[in-house]
């Protein structure tokens, strides 16, 4: 495996002037030769060799053997003189990728702590370290910012429901955000209209603001929302509650104003959402140093072990929070906004209720009425009539009933029979008595 790194030097020209002679106190003259990059090279790899193979005159390559313990990579200087500038190439074989790493650390170091910056501004044209460390950060970045954003959707989301990209964050940040969605959503706006049943684009770009605003700020923007103190519209509704039910404040003690005085004066959403959810000092802080490494790692720029090291221990740390932010909010902010819904289901059955109670209650005042009336009216003909002698009328309908009353038949219909056994059977004795065989006769007769 190979990897290298390129650099360019150009001519220090602040650099201090230098005689061109030094003369001895016998007389002797030394003519002094300008530096030169490649001179720097051999005086910090000694143990350089030349390769006298190489068929450009403009072109120097030197080769040699390093050892960063307990590993020895092969190494490579092609040396480029073009004019007064100088470009030097330094590939390195190894086995592994941390191996070369190292070597190519080694190499940097030493060659810039000789004094090759007095005569000389180097560029690192290819850095293949900061390539590596760059890497190798990335994911630990990626996981932190989109815990980040599950916290910031989970929070505003369970408070402001459709409405959280516009409940507490500045105008300038929202247009900001809108502005991207808009470009990032342009071709697919129909589709969107087509999928949330969206009536027009206006309505269209509304859900894409809901499903995508977090995703539109970058670590700067969010750290300037969330520690900004600020008094929004909730801010506002809770002033005028708070005095709409204490019309006379000398009426408080001291304690309860100033209460009242810290719930109510402009405050950072993170003083409000996340300070006590959050167990981390100077917090604003790290997670600024966090947004400074990754501008660094998204635009390639230079970002080296130290870099790494530090930006992992913060990331790390931001992450551990963030995570039991996460866990503090769907075990308590859900379970207190789903107490919330349950408490305002059950006011509006009980309003209902209360209602239909309201309405039964007036209906069973008319009956109560009515059903009066009409006991008043029966008791009062009860009383009329309870003078009158009314035994003849009921004997005269006893004997009309009579005379309505149906025929009998001559006889009774034949039974249907029933074929006997095959079998022949001692006959039963007939335990049956006269007076009933009578009885039956008697019944036929009639």
């Amino acid at each position: 495996m190979q990897l290298q790194n390129s650099y360019i030097f150009l001519d220090n020209t602040y650099k201090k002037a230098v005689p061109k002679e030094t003369k001895e106190p016998d007389g002797t003259i030394h003519l002094v030769t300008p530096k030169d990059v490649r001179s720097f090279v051999l005086a910090s790899f000694p143990n350089l060799n030349k390769n006298g193979n190489n068929s450009n005159r403009y072109r120097q390559e030197y080769r040699c053997s390093i050892t960063i313990e307990p590993n020895t990579c092969n190494v490579t200087f092609l040396i480029n003189k073009v004019a007064d500038i100088t470009y030097l190439d330094v590939l390195v074989d190894g086995k592994l990728t941390t191996h070369i790493i190292k070597c190519l650390e080694y190499i940097q170091d030493t060659l810039f702590n000789s004094e090759i910056r007095k005569y000389f501004i180097d560029i690192i044209s290819y850095d293949t370290v900061s390539e590596y460390f760059c890497n190798k950060i990335y994911p630990k970045l990626n996981t932190l910012e989109r815990n980040l954003r599950k916290l910031l959707f989970n929070i505003y989301s369970v408070k402001f429901g459709n409405s959280y990209f516009q409940a507490t964050i500045s105008t300038t940040i929202q247009d900001k955000a809108k502005k991207l969605i808009n470009e990032d959503t342009k071709a697919t706006r129909s589709e969107t209209k087509k999928l949330y049943n969206a009536q027009s684009n206006e309505e269209a770009k509304t859900i894409d603001y809901i499903r995508q605003f977090f995703y539109s700020l970058e670590l700067g923007d969010i750290k300037d929302w969330l520690f900004t103190d600020t008094c929004n519209e909730y801010d506002k509704e809770a002033r005028e509650a708070f005095l709409n039910k204490h019309k006379d404040l000398s009426q408080l003690s001291d304690n309860e104003l100033r209460t009242a005085f810290q719930d109510l004066s402009p405050k950072s959403d993170w003083e409000r959402f996340f300070s006590y959810k959050i167990q981390l000092e100077n917090a604003k802080d790290i997670l600024d140093q966090i947004r400074l490494f990754r501008n660094k790692v998204a635009h390639a720029k230079f970002f080296y072990r130290t870099d790494y090291e530090k930006c992992n221990k913060l990331i790390s740390d931001m992450n551990k929070a963030v995570i039991k932010a996460i866990q503090i909010t769907e075990e308590e902010d859900f379970a207190k906004k789903n107490n919330e819904h349950i408490a305002k289901s059950i006011s509006s059955v009980l309003e209902q209720v209360g209602d239909i109670s309201k309405k039964l209650a007036i209906a069973f005042a008319y009956a109560t009425q009515w059903s009066e009336k009409v006991g008043s009216v029966m008791v009062q003909a009860f009383e009329k009539y309870q003078k009158y002698d009314l035994s003849p009328l009921i004997k005269g309908l006893q004997l009309l009933s009579t005379y309505f009353e149906p025929a009998q038949t001559d006889a009774l219909e034949e039974p249907t029979t029933i074929e006997e056994p095959t079998t022949i059977e001692e006959p039963e004795e007939d335990t049956s008595t006269e007076s009933e065989d009578e009885d039956n006769t008697e019944l036929i007769t009639t």
